[in-house]
């Protein structure tokens, strides 16, 4: 049938792919127009378009106000930003912008991958940007070096995927399929193994000479412990014995603080016996002045007795001569 088509066929997945983005381009539109900055009163309950129902426009509106999708958005925006390459089709996709370009300006050759990368990264106003003259001169080198013998000439899309081993833009344009893609990254590591390879043997080449390095290394790392061990011995008998000098030296110093003080001591011990002896002397004195204070008052006592006893005497005479009358009571 005419109306028969293959889903599975190349072009035919480019043509849908490329309808895609031109929906995707309408409802980008769309939502910076009628979404975007209005506040959610605000914004509009019917479509904008004829070819849009008001169903379909509902379904937009709400999949726009989705926090879910106005994460995915900031992501995306995030994602925009760290892209060096900025496509400058305006609203054409790469398949689209290929086909204009071999219509218009290579009419009678194709274009090659670096003819393409140019003409699609190339703004009318400003032309190429930083980013992608150091990309275009990168890949122009490449393709410009010289191939050994029996070896092929580099191509552009080689270059390409040399200078942006990351990027989609091939397989975006068409020149690389998946199985393309993964020759390239087995080609690529390849060349890693054969690189490692060679450091590698590099590496054994020179193990001898690091091995006879590392021993002369290891033995004046051994002669270094070796020293620093009798160092270490050395300070800490140093340290030692000047722990010892610094104990005998408080000693010594104790020592003669002392004999200052005893030294003191005597010479105030000296005006201390003086003063004793002056006391003593004194006790001594009144000693001697009490003994004789007692011997008079004896001796006055003794007096006194005698005194006593002669007036009894004379008394008791008195009596036997003229009786009683001439007898005092108290006898002095």
């Amino acid at each position: 049938s005419q109306f028969t088509i293959d889903k599975d066929a190349v072009p035919v997945k480019d043509a849908l792919s490329d309808l895609l983005k031109k929906e995707r381009q309408m409802r980008y539109k769309l939502k910076k127009q009628y979404f975007n900055g209005i506040p959610a009163n605000a914004v509009r309950t019917t479509s904008p378009l004829s070819t849009m129902t008001d169903m379909q426009w509902k379904q937009l509106v709400d999949m726009w106000s989705n926090s879910k999708h106005k994460e995915k958005c900031l992501k995306n925006k995030g994602s925009r930003e760290l892209v060096q390459y900025h496509q400058m089709t305006g609203s054409r996709s790469y398949v689209a912008q290929c086909y204009v370009m071999k219509q218009t300006k290579f009419k009678d050759a194709p274009p090659t991958a670096i003819d393409i990368f140019k003409d699609t990264h190339c703004s009318r106003k400003s032309g190429f940007n930083e980013q992608a003259m150091d990309a275009i001169a990168q890949m122009e080198a490449y393709v410009a070096e010289p191939t050994e013998e029996g070896q092929d000439p580099k191509t552009p899309v080689q270059a390409i995927a040399h200078v942006m081993p990351k990027s989609t833009f091939l397989h975006n344009v068409g020149m690389q399929s998946a199985a393309m893609k993964r020759n390239a990254k087995a080609a690529a590591m390849n060349d890693r193994v054969n690189e490692l390879e060679s450091e590698l043997q590099a590496e054994k080449k020179g193990s001898d000479g690091l091995r006879s390095q590392l021993d002369d290394v290891q033995k004046q790392l051994e002669d270094q412990k070796q020293a620093a061990r009798k160092n270490e011995e050395a300070a800490r008998k140093n340290s030692t014995a000047m722990k010892r000098n610094t104990k005998a030296a408080a000693i010594n110093d104790r020592v003669n603080e002392l004999e200052s003080e005893l030294q003191a001591e005597k010479n105030g011990s000296d005006g201390l016996s003086s003063q004793l002896a002056d006391v003593q002397k004194q006790l001594e004195d009144q000693k001697e002045a009490a003994r004789k204070n007692e011997e008079a008052a004896r001796k006055n006592e003794e007096e006194t007795e005698k005194l006593k006893q002669q007036g009894l005497e004379i008394q008791g005479f008195l009596r036997t001569l003229f009786g009683n009358k001439f007898a005092s009571p108290d006898p002095q």
